[in-house]
């Protein structure tokens, strides 16, 4: 029996009014103000000594980075020490310019052993007068506000980045290849600081036709090159250096380790060419197949030659994003025409020194986006090799793909990697740990069933987006591959890989924002995806499959089952503040079984490239209350707690405060549980992260006016304070009910519009 669906519904966010609250006394150190005093000014006098130690090749005259250790305690960013860096005249000799995490050996009383524990270090640039004036501030702190000496004693350690925290991810029998290094933003000496670079590789003899940079308008600059061991050694106390590492580019899977087989389905009957288009960034394309050149447009704007596999691996890429798995179809069946149409970017040449130039991609890309304001969606099957690090840096590729994504409204779907079997680097790779775009990974089939494809690259992500892989597709496996047009005219070809899987996703994304006549922007359909991925997969996040498995039919991703109605959010708040959204709801239904609610929270954040652990600066935190006429009651005396439904027992909440009870500020709240499993290791709440996933099941006679509270959330000191934007997708279910709800919220609620999309399914596959 066929399922009945209804069209989602959109414009929730016309019932919002705006909501005051206020946050509780802050935390006090444990540290007295005089016993930090004494240890940050020891501090100041070892790290001046260590200044002066240093070679003039290795310091700008100017200005100098050096580090603040916050206690673990208080690395949340509503900790942050920002009187350490204005003084009571309104100066700012301390400037903060960045972070990322530390972990420091603390000794355990009990036991004597010795455990990491992880902390915030800011990163800071001042001068040696700077230096020498913040002590006189510590020396003669009696005028200096409560805050400052709060702050203060929030402080670990004052000092310089240690050689192990500048060189990063080296094995011990590395002994050349290319480097990526990350030069701190300076002020004074922002161009010297990378002229003096630029002359130490040339004093260690390194060719300069390797060299490639990036200086971004936030100070940040990114280098890469061509080094061995002996010039990453030396430059090891460098002081403009963040990071260096090393910048290895994943090979392109081979398309010919498995044979093409001659014959395909018949060729569809092209109409006319969709105006949808799909956005491929790949390794270039080859013409002359009649099944895809009619709805491919190929733009090649690079001067050198394409890679030797490049051509190949695009052509494969573009297949699977017109036509999907041809597993299910025989020679006899003729194709459906697809419903988008790619325009292919050859972005990958071959390097000086390596296999590929990653650096001048990336570079390609940032030209490319912008002037296609007609593609919204991007494919994106490559990247650096290698797991992402949550201590050291975010690479140049993950910073570009989330400024174009944040700039510019684009979505981009970025292959997570296929080294899931190799041990140390089976973490999912740049950029496909960006905050504003999906990470997708493959899944094949074994036993009728779809499991994680074992060459996948696992999560977690980094802070921002810890949830990653964000989906899996069908990417296929040795036993079990993906069918797709060859490169050869005539003949399929059967491979497996994350390359592959990922265009499947971004062909359903870009069809439904063009199908929904710009109704769905970018934002939305990302929720949406992650949403509707949720819809019949109860498991929580993992590390393998991420949410889960893509539907097999798209046009669920835009329709909700009987009984039900999904509605869209999409706004924006301010910093800081909080917006209340009436959930609809028919009174009638309180004697109808339960009421399950399931929604989808994404954020187009704001990013701060400089604080590797702070690497979102906004957010949205969503309360869910589903009784608005439900407070909480307590009695602190004795320690008493009480529910108070206000409409039902209007006596019983006089009766409390004549008894000297307190009503809490709002109502009863039931967020949901945590949307990942227990064993990753995660921040506590993920609030920061951009995507969350929440459900909650309640007795229909349990709510009352239901709502949601949202508040948006900014940190750093270089974020954006404009407003926030999101999209929010709630689900309603009420599976015993005898009346319909989708119709009754429409004729109760008219300002809300239904989607009208028309999507189709061109993804199959024959299990």
């Amino acid at each position: 029996m066929t399922e009945k669906r209804k069209p989602i519904i959109y414009k929730g966010e016309l019932n919002a009014k705006p909501v005051i609250k206020k946050g509780g006394p802050p935390k006090q150190p444990k540290i007295s103000f005089e016993d930090a005093r004494k240890k940050i000014i020891s501090d100041i006098d070892l790290t001046a000594e260590s200044i002066e130690r240093l070679s003039q090749r290795k310091k700008m005259p100017n200005e100098i980075v050096m580090c603040l250790r916050i206690n673990s305690e208080f690395s949340a960013k509503s900790y942050y020490p920002a009187t350490l860096f204005y003084d009571s005249n309104g100066g700012n000799e301390f400037q903060e310019i960045g972070s990322r995490i530390w972990r420091s050996k603390k000794e355990v009383v009990d036991n004597e052993t010795q455990e990491d524990v992880t902390g915030k270090l800011l990163f800071v640039r001042t001068s040696q007068n700077g230096l020498q004036n913040f002590k006189k501030r510590l020396n003669n702190s009696i005028g200096e506000s409560k805050q400052f000496k709060i702050d203060v004693r929030k402080l670990d350690e004052l000092n310089l980045l240690s050689d192990e925290e500048q060189i990063l991810g080296f094995d011990e029998d590395w002994s050349e290849g290319e480097v990526e290094v990350i030069i701190h933003p300076f002020n004074i000496d922002k161009s010297l600081a990378l002229e003096r670079f630029f002359e130490i590789t040339k004093e260690l003899g390194i060719n300069s036709n390797t060299i490639q940079y990036k200086q971004y308008d936030d100070g940040i600059t990114f280098i890469s090159f061509f080094a061995n061991r002996n010039h990453v050694n030396y430059l090891s106390g460098y002081n403009p250096l963040r990071a260096v590492h090393p910048l290895v580019v994943r090979d392109l899977p081979d398309v010919t380790r498995s044979a093409p087989l001659k014959g395909l389905p018949k060729c569809p009957n092209f109409t006319v060419k969709p105006n949808i288009v799909l956005g491929i960034l790949d390794g270039g394309f080859r013409k002359g197949n009649d099944y895809l050149d009619k709805y491919v447009e190929y733009v090649d704007n690079l001067s050198s030659p394409p890679l030797e596999n490049g051509e190949a691996h695009g052509t494969l890429v573009t297949s699977a994003a017109l036509y999907g798995p041809l597993n299910a179809y025989s020679n006899a069946d003729t194709l459906p025409e697809p419903v988008i149409s790619v325009r292919n970017f050859r972005v990958l040449s071959q390097g000086i020194v390596s296999n590929i130039n990653l650096y001048g991609a990336i570079t390609e890309i940032e030209k490319i986006v912008p002037n296609n304001p007609d593609i919204h969606v991007y494919g994106l099957s490559f990247g650096p090799k290698g797991g992402i690090n949550d201590d050291d840096k975010i690479s140049r590729f993950t910073y570009a793909c989330d400024k174009l994504s944040k700039k510019y409204d684009v979505l981009f779907c970025v292959a997570v990697g296929n080294d899931g079997e190799e041990i140390g680097y089976d973490r999912i790779q740049s950029p496909s740990d960006i905050v504003n775009g999906l990470g997708i990974g493959a899944f094949t089939i074994a036993n009728n069933k779809k499991i994680h494809a074992s060459y996948s690259c696992k999560g977690p992500g980094r802070e921002g987006n810890r949830l990653k892989p964000d989906l899996v597709a069908f990417g296929g496996c040795e036993r079990f591959p993906i069918q797709l047009i060859a490169p050869v005219q005539g003949y399929r070809i059967y491979t497996y890989g994350t390359s592959f899987a990922t265009p499947l996703v971004a062909s359903v994304v870009a069809q439904i924002i063009g199908a929904s006549n710009k109704s769905i922007k970018t934002l939305v359909a990302r929720a949406l995806l992650i949403h509707s991925v949720k819809e019949k997969n109860s498991n929580l996040h993992c590390n393998l499959m991420g949410h889960g498995a893509m539907p097999d039919d798209i046009s669920k991703m835009v329709s909700c089952p009987e009984k039900s109605y999904t509605l869209i959010f999409e706004d924006e708040i301010p910093a800081g503040k909080y917006i209340e959204y009436s959930i609809p709801w028919i009174e009638e239904l309180v004697k109808e079984g339960s009421v399950n609610f399931r929604w989808t929270t994404a954020v187009l954040t704001n990013i701060d490239p400089l604080n590797t652990d702070d690497y979102t600066t906004s957010s949205i935190e969503t309360t869910f209350y589903p009784n608005s006429r439900k407070y909480k009651f307590t009695d602190k005396k004795n320690k008493n707690t009480q529910s108070v439904d206000l409409d039902i027992n209007p006596e019983l909440e006089i009766e409390l405060l004549n008894s000297g009870w307190e009503k809490s500020a709002f109502p009863v709240s039931k967020s949901g549980p945590q949307p990942y499993e227990k064993e990753n290791e995660l921040r506590a709440d993920l609030k920061w992260d951009s995507i969350d996933y929440r459900k909650k099941n309640i007795t229909a006679k349990d709510v009352k006016k239901p709502m949601f509270h949202i508040h948006s959330l900014q940190r750093g000191i270089r974020g954006n304070n404009g407003k926030i934007k999101f999209a929010l997708i709630l689900s309603l279910e009420t599976p015993k009910a005898t009346m319909d709800i989708h119709p009754r919220i429409l004729s109760g609620y008219p300002n809300l519009l239904t989607l009208k999309t028309n999507v189709q399914n061109r993804i199959k596959i024959s299990i």
